[in-house]
């Protein structure tokens, strides 16, 4: 592009700008530069003046700054007159507040990577470590989606292919997770039927999108997959458990803030989720509470 500039000779070029960039191109991002490392003032198609900036003042050259390593950012010809800015810089804290979410996200990428991998290593191996390395594969997965659902990111799917890794090691991971799901199921079908120790007693209901609910007098870490639980806390509150198709939870959404500073400023009136994910070790523990996406909002505004 630089050469190309300079056939023509137009020597101020625009940087693009989005959201979450990291901290050396979000400070260069949106702005005009000389190419020739002046400085001073162009006018656009209206006549408006643009300030521009010396091209050695940004972060190119660095590893991890502008048009670095895995930079999406680009470079377009400004010239004098005739061209409007279409880029500007993002609000620094708007900016930041995206860009640790995107980092999160990126990790939960290099887990679901991790797991297939794992799964790779022992597909021809031990059948039990397979198939709990198939279990963690799924949760990874479903924990990477959910965080990109609740923080409206976009679920990427190129992002966790390994290469090795297709339609036949994506077949066998399913069949063995649905082996240990299907055993699971199983053996809670076991302890219900023989200690009567669900906690669920013979009342049900239905949420706001008309959902079952089943009344609980207590909650418990696994429970029906894919069902939704409801038990009414000490001091009168309503929390909702949510079951995915292991029958582990996933999710608990409260109607109130539990008397709690931090969850009491969340919502309208202390209103909260708060995320189940399992670490690398396969034990369950619940997030920081955080606020209802729209969708929660819907489904759950019968008890809001």
């Amino acid at each position: 592009m630089e050469q190309t500039l300079t056939n023509v000779y137009l020597r101020i070029i625009e940087v693009s700008s989005h959201s979450g960039a990291r901290p050396k191109c979000a400070k260069d991002q949106g702005k005009l530069y000389d190419l020739d490392n002046g400085s001073g003032y162009v006018e656009d198609v209206n006549g408006k003046k643009i300030r521009y900036y010396p091209f050695s003042s940004t972060s190119y050259g660095k590893p991890d700054g502008l048009f670095g390593i895995n930079c999406r950012h680009h470079m377009y010809p400004f010239v004098p007159g005739c061209s409007t800015q279409k880029y500007f810089p993002y609000d620094e804290e708007e900016n930041s507040a995206q860009y640790k979410k995107v980092q999160k996200q990126r990790e939960l990428e290099r887990k679901v990577r991790a797991s297939k991998r794992e799964c790779m290593m022992l597909k021809d191996g031990d059948p039990e470590a397979f198939k709990k390395a198939s279990v963690k594969l799924k949760h990874n997965t479903q924990q990477l989606k959910t965080y990109c659902s609740n923080n409206d990111l976009m679920y990427m799917n190129e992002r966790t292919s390994v290469m090795g890794y297709g339609r036949s090691e994506a077949g066998k991971v399913t069949a063995a997770y649905n082996r240990a799901l299907k055993q699971e199921q199983e053996k809670l079908s076991k302890v219900v039927d023989i200690s009567g120790g669900s906690g669920i007693i013979n009342k049900n209901t239905v949420n706001a999108v008309g959902k079952p609910v089943e009344i609980v007098e207590r909650t418990e870490i696994k429970g029906k997959p894919n069902s939704i639980t409801q038990k009414e806390t000490a001091k009168g509150g309503i929390d909702r458990n949510y079951y995915g198709d292991d029958g582990v939870q996933t999710k608990q959404i409260s109607n109130n803030g539990h008397g709690h500073k931090v969850e009491e400023k969340l919502g309208k009136h202390g209103e909260h989720a708060h995320d189940y994910y399992r670490d690398d070790d396969g034990k369950i523990h619940h997030g920081k509470a955080r606020e209802l996406n729209d969708e929660e909002r819907k489904e759950n505004d019968d008890i809001l």
